[in-house]
Formats: C-alpha cells, structure tokens, sequence
C-alpha cells in the first residue's frame, strides 16, 4: 500500500506533479525521477541517495521536499526539517512543504509547530485535506485538543462535510472533544455526522457507537475485514478509554495499533504519543490486605536466667 494513497495518512503527498519542479539538465531529471520511483517503492535510503545526487545539479525545493520526506520515514527528523525549512525559503508558497514539516513535527511530539505549520498549509491552499486531518491529529496531542477542534468544525462546515476526509476529521474532532471531557459536544458532533456524512465510508460507524446505536463488538466487527480500518478502529477506541481513565483497555487497544498499525497514519503516532502517556503516569502503590480481628502482639525474645 502506497503512503500517498493512504485516506489517513500523514499526508506524505508525494510531489509527483508539483510545479515547483526544477528541470535545469538532464542529470537532475535522470536522478530525480529514480528517487521519486524509490520513494514511492518505499525504499526511503536509496531515495535519498538519488535525491541527494539531483540536488548536486540544481537546489530544487521539490527535490528537497521529497528528500525530506525520504528523511521523515527513515525517522532522521532533524535531517527532515533542515531540508524541508530548505525548501520553504526557495519557494515560500510551497503548501506541502510546511504540510509534510508539519507531519515531521507531529511524529516527533511538537503539536505547536505541528500546528502552525499546517495553519500556513492551509492559508496557501484552503482545501488541502490532509493538512486538516494531520492537524486534527495534532490538537489530540496538544494541551487543549477541545477548544483547538473548533477549527476542524469550521472546516467542515466550509465544505459541506462533504470532503472525503470529513468523516475521519468528525471522529477526530469527537476524540478531541472527549479528550476535553466535553462528551454534550461529543455527542452533538457524532449525531450531526450521523445526518450529513457518507454512512458507506469509514469510520462512519464510530460515530453510531457514540449514539449507542451499536456496541462495541458490532463495530469492531465492521472493521475486522480490513487490517488497515481494524487498526484504526482500535486508535479510536483506545483514545476513547484513555479518555475515560480506563487506561489498561487503552494500552491493550493503542499497542494492537502500534504493532499492527500502518506506520504513515495519524493514528499510530497519536496511539505512539498516548501510550507514552500511559507508562508516564504513576502507577498506584499496592493495597496490601488487612488482617481482621486483634493484631499480635510483637513478641519479645524472651531470654532465659540460669
């Protein structure tokens, strides 16, 4: 499965057809085009190799964008952002440069920059949807996720909640909710979704769980035919109960996805950053039993006289 077809990816959107594309010679086109075929194979070391040549002819913003996208996937972030930051003062306008910094700050637990980043995304191309889903992502990690979600909402409503990411920014923006304890917008969020999204798409199902409309097993059972939803379904869940304070239900669910999750969705690094959480929180000291009846009495060595 390619990244860049993922619905809930990272948005690691492959600049295939950006315009921004430096064409100076022909030693860069041979270079780029294998680099940009090894990043979409996934063979992030080689892609780097042959972007890293590319960028030896001309310092392309598209080819540092790549590469840097390269980067993020060997987990090398620091490598990532100097070629990303790279990109953006060549071409200030290029929107999936600071979408995909973005996605490299929120894979390394930054949600503020995360955020700004993809707040610039957006003012250059309103409708860029991954922008929007990542930074939901990003508001589930931040200290006030409740009040940040606002803008999704506003999103939504802009388009009608009629993207195909509507649905997965409804359950999000729901998360981010609950993570607030606001469950009168959880369920006002969820019932609104119910009428005006797509009910064939997923994770439509979420929101009629959260109507109590089906229960948990039903739904897990909408999911299992899909490896890829089955983990998703398990994220959702997972936040939900660390919502709730039941975090062993939520350590079972968030490490399914952290096993079994694809690596290029919110998801598994939003179940990454809260199981992190998890082993965080101080564990509660033993209750050791109480004895019923009259304790004993310490006794004394008792010490013999000739």
């Amino acid at each position: 499965m390619k990244v860049r077809n993922l619905a809930a990816c990272l948005c690691i959107c492959l600049s295939l057809c950006w315009p921004g594309a430096a064409t100076a010679s022909a030693e860069f086109d041979r270079h780029y085009e294998v680099g940009k075929d090894f990043l979409q194979r996934e063979q992030y070391k080689l892609a780097v190799a042959e972007f890293t040549e590319a960028l030896k002819q001309t310092k392309s913003a598209t080819a540092l964008v790549d590469r840097g996208t390269a980067y993020s996937e060997l987990k090398n972030y620091q490598a990532a952002l100097n070629d990303l930051t790279k990109a953006i003062s060549i071409e200030p306008k290029n929107g999936l440069a600071y979408t995909i910094r973005g996605v490299v700050y929120f894979r390394s637990n930054r949600p503020q920059l995360a955020i700004k980043d993809f707040d610039t995304a957006l003012t250059i191309n309103p409708n860029d949807k991954f922008a929007v889903v990542n930074r939901a992502g990003a508001y589930l990690i931040s200290e006030n996720p409740g009040q940040l979600a606002r803008n999704t909402l506003n999103w939504l409503d802009r388009t009608g909640w009629k993207s195909d990411f509507a649905t997965h920014a409804t359950v999000l923006t729901c998360l981010a909710y609950r993570m607030s304890h606001d469950d009168k917008q959880v369920e006002a969020i969820s019932a609104q979704g119910l009428k005006k999204l797509d009910r064939l798409l997923w994770p439509y199902p979420l929101l009629k769980f959260w109507q109590n409309k089906i229960d948990h097993e039903k739904l897990l059972s909408v999911a299992e035919d899909s490896t890829y939803d089955l983990a998703q379904c398990q994220a959702f869940l997972g936040l939900d109960a660390f919502s709730k304070g039941d975090l062993s239900t939520a350590r079972t669910k968030l490490s399914f996805v952290s096993n079994h999750g694809v690596v290029n969705s919110v998801e598994y690094w939003l179940a990454k950053h809260y199981l992190e959480k998890i082993d965080q929180k101080p564990q509660a000291a033993p209750i050791l039993p109480v004895s019923k009846g009259n304790p004993k009495k310490e006794q004394k060595p008792v010490i013999k006289r000739k």
